[in-house]
C-alpha cells in the first residue's frame, strides 16, 4: 500500500514542482512590464491633457487607443 501511495505521490508532486518552475520566468517578465507601465502613465496622461487642446495629436492617440 506504501509503494501505491509513493508512486501516486512522485508524479503529482513533480508535476506541480515543474509547473512552478515554469511559471517563474513569466511571473518576473510580468514584474518588468508591470514596472514599465507605471513608469508609462505619467507621460500618458501628460499626452491625453496636451491632446485636450491639439485635436492633431489627439488623433494620433485615438489611432493607438489612448484617449
Amino acid at each position: 500500500m506504501g509503494s501505491l501511495v509513493a508512486l501516486t505521490r512522485g508524479p503529482i508532486g513533480f508535476s506541480l514542482w515543474d509547473r512552478k518552475k515554469a511559471l517563474e520566468p513569466v511571473k518576473k517578465e510580468v514584474s518588468e512590464l508591470r514596472k514599465e507601465a507605471i513608469q508609462l502613465h505619467p507621460l500618458v496622461h501628460s499626452l491625453r491633457e496636451y491632446a485636450r487642446t491639439h485635436p492633431d495629436l489627439a488623433e494620433i492617440l485615438r489611432r493607438y487607443e489612448l484617449v
